[in-house]
């Protein structure tokens, strides 16, 4: 019945797929040699995996996926299929149809589609349109791109430049990947508001870097450049603005911990796959444990709220919003943090509150550990 189900669905129109429940995976359509297929990561061992998935096969994929993780979301164009398995193995299933949003409504996009890195990324053709399903993938580099700009427009008002001497603001990427993001944001502000930016993109992928420079050279972006290097041993020294978009699990902590270790002045940070703590809290509430999904859903947001508390425990004016709705990404929380002056009584109170935190939850996050000290010594 599922299989049948499953295969009714208008997969020419895919945005997404989500599998979760007893882990989780997510694919997104793509193209291999000219087959469409679905490309599933999935996170072991704080490790990504890929796998693509010819649409042809994906009825049969699904099928055994669903009995493995309990969970399927199908998103199209124009509706949203969701299956779930209950204990007693039976099959729950509704769809409906989705509203077309962007976020913002008709607002003008910060981004435009003609901005040249975005064809090298595969988000537009080589005429300034969207690619079938990469339509998300702008929404997000869009949206995350309206706070970068206006925090950059905020630093170069108040000339709090870390370079004084160039007067250039320095923007850093932290777990880059294709990086469609930065490098349409460096454009934009180097060739439309002709503003004196650097960029630089870390990632550990050397394939990959080795393409960004390509695009950099390319397009003759001479204050831009792509190092392959793990954010653990990166010095992010004269950096203003740190930006982080989906770097996966602790990769997102460490990124965070060089911004703090480095003063930067505005962090913006959309982590994901908040794996460390599923896997180790251990709360007095163990209605939180007993189911999976719930588990796996409240440990991403303890995480993402324990990290905001840290930075606010360090002298960061901190908040939590969403950068884009749910339809355009599950992964939609933005971290936003801004150096402040050191207040003993902000200090103190965010202090407090971690510590209460680590004891609730029973673990320690990455960012927590590297941070400890640090933060003790802020109430001393």
């Amino acid at each position: 019945m599922v299989l049948n189900q499953i295969n009714a669905i208008d997969f020419g129109a895919l945005k997404k797929i989500i599998i979760s429940g007893n882990g989780s995976e997510e694919g997104k359509p793509v193209s291999v040699k000219g087959e469409p297929c679905v490309c599933f990561e999935r996170i072991e061992n704080k490790k990504a995996f890929h796998e693509n998935v010819p649409i042809k096969n994906i009825g049969e994929f699904l099928g055994k996926k669903i009995e493995q993780y309990g969970n399927l979301t199908v998103i199209t164009a124009g509706k949203t299929y969701r299956f779930r398995v209950t204990k007693k193995k039976k099959l729950l299933f509704d769809s409906f149809n989705n509203t077309e949003q962007t976020d913002g409504g008709e607002k003008n996009h910060t981004l435009s589609l003609d901005i040249p890195p975005l064809y090298d990324m595969g988000v537009t053709t080589k005429d300034g349109k969207l690619i079938s399903g990469m339509r998300d993938k702008f929404v997000q580099a869009d949206r995350f791109a309206e706070f970068v700009v206006k925090s950059f427009l905020r630093l170069e008002e108040k000339e709090a430049y870390k370079d004084k001497e160039n007067k250039i603001i320095k923007i850093v990427d932290a777990g880059c990947g294709k990086a469609y993001l930065s490098l349409a944001v460096y454009h934009y502000l180097k060739y439309v508001l002709k503003k004196n930016v650097r960029l630089v993109g870390i990632d550990l992928k050397k394939e990959v870097i080795d393409g960004l420079n390509g695009v950099v050279k390319k397009y003759g972006y001479d204050t831009a450049e792509f190092i392959c290097a793990d954010l653990k041993e990166v010095n992010l020294e004269n950096t203003d603005i740190l930006i982080s978009l989906h770097a996966c699990d602790v990769a997102s902590d460490y990124a965070l911990y060089g911004a703090v270790k480095n003063d930067v002045s505005v962090i913006l940070s959309a982590p994901c796959c908040q794996q460390e703590l599923c896997a180790e809290m251990k709360t007095p509430l163990k209605t939180l444990e007993k189911y999976g999904l719930i588990k796996e859903r409240s440990a991403a947001l303890f995480t993402d709220a324990l990290r905001a508390e840290i930075l606010s425990a360090l002298s960061y004016k901190t908040r939590i919003t969403e950068f884009v709705g749910a339809h355009n990404t599950p992964k939609n929380m933005l971290i936003i943090a801004e150096k402040q002056p050191f207040s003993q009584k902000i200090s103190e109170e965010s202090v407090k509150n971690c510590k209460k935190a680590v004891e609730f939850l029973g673990a320690e996050i990455t960012l927590y550990k590297l941070l400890k000290e640090k933060i003790e010594r802020k109430t001393e």
